[in-house]
């Protein structure tokens, strides 16, 4: 774990000798709140040496379609930040990118009656996430983004963080595999070869942030005492069962609704 730390701190060294602006993107769950602590820590340690700090900008694609608790959650923990941040004398913006009022899901799915997204058309994605992120990006300049990804999320995951960031094969330094560049945006992934375990392990051992709302949220997931399970939107229809509402009896109906969504357009 310490090499780990070590190289996510290398990161952050690199990539503050080429830009001024760190744009973490915080979406709230484990991962991307393990690297907004990482990037805390890192610049704590700039501010006690001296040396000068990037602009730092948080940025939450807010879908408008979360559950309560984990909007609950992004702003306890946004505050935190804020706070954090202050304390150090780092400069600090925070920006919430959503969809515009015709391009919610809500919008499209009960006025212009788009069907179910499949993996063959994710129209939710780009309306949702991806649009509304890059026209926040557009007024910022000589910035990178922050991303919380991990090899480790998935198989789908690793091949596409091997295909966008390149392969560490050892023998020589792997900074570089840290860094990509994604239609004209330059990225950071400092917790990219992090594993499950040492999200959490990491989580619990810091102390700068109370995050026991993050583990209530995840212990609401767990079948078996673990902290298993991810989040996204609740009417999200990838996904066989959205864990997020089938283990809280009062969002069950939502589970309902999205069961009914993805077996009507099915039909169609």
């Amino acid at each position: 774990m310490s090499q780990l730390l070590y190289d996510s701190f290398k990161v952050f060294d690199e990539a503050a000798l080429k830009f001024r602006t760190f744009i973490l993107a915080f979406s709230g769950g484990k991962d991307s709140t393990a690297v907004a602590i990482l990037l805390y820590k890192w610049l704590s340690e700039r501010v006690r040496r001296g040396e000068k700090t990037p602009h730092i900008v948080l940025l939450h694609n807010d879908t408008l379609s979360e559950i309560p608790e984990m909007e609950e959650w992004v702003d306890d923990f946004v505050k935190q930040f804020k706070d954090n941040l202050l304390r150090l004398g780092v400069k600090l913006r925070v920006v919430f990118a959503r969809p515009k009022a015709t391009e919610t899901w809500y919008w499209r799915v009960f006025v212009r009656g788009y069907p179910a997204s499949t993996f063959n058309f994710r129209w939710c994605v780009d309306m949702l996430k991806i649009e509304p992120t890059e026209k926040a990006l557009r007024s910022y300049r000589s910035h990178v983004v922050v991303v919380g990804s991990r090899d480790e999320e998935s198989g789908a995951r690793a091949r596409s963080m091997a295909s966008r960031f390149g392969s560490c094969t050892g023998g020589g330094s792997c900074l570089g595999a840290y860094f990509t560049v994604s239609n004209d945006i330059p990225k950071i992934a400092p917790i990219r070869f992090w594993s499950y375990e040492m999200v959490w392990a990491f989580l619990k051992a810091q102390r700068d942030f109370d995050v026991e709302k993050l583990f209530n949220l995840y212990r609401g997931l767990a079948s078996s005492g673990s902290l298993g399970g991810r989040y996204g939107c609740w009417h999200c229809t990838l996904v066989t069962r959205q864990a997020a509402n089938y283990y809280r009896r009062e969002y069950l109906y939502a589970e309902a609704v999205r069961l009914i969504y993805k077996a009507v357009s099915d039909l169609a």
